[in-house]
């Protein structure tokens, strides 16, 4: 009694098929942390300018330059999470 067979070259083609999704996989995963990342140092920069400010200025009209371009800690806590202006200061420790 004969089995159904793949031929050798479809098994490689699969195996091989299998290794590039396993290796997009592990490249998205570690841009993402990246971008996480770099979103908890830039806010911490913003936290600690805010913070030297007492926190008396509001979040959406205190600026903060980070990497040469300007944002608010607002845009900051929100990339981070935060909806209201009370959480953002709970995150920066206000």
């Amino acid at each position: 009694m004969k089995g159904i067979s793949l031929p050798i070259n479809a098994i490689i083609i699969i195996a091989l098929g299998i290794i590039v999704l396993l290796a997009l996989a592990g490249w998205f995963t570690s841009q993402t942390r990246r971008n996480e990342t770099n979103v908890m140092i830039n806010l911490q920069k913003g936290c600690n300018l805010w913070k030297a400010d007492n926190c008396n200025t509001t979040w959406s009209n205190f600026n903060v330059s980070i990497d040469n371009q300007i944002k608010t800690i607002k845009s900051l806590c929100e990339s981070a999470g935060a909806a209201t202006q009370d959480q953002c200061k709970e995150i920066c420790g206000c």
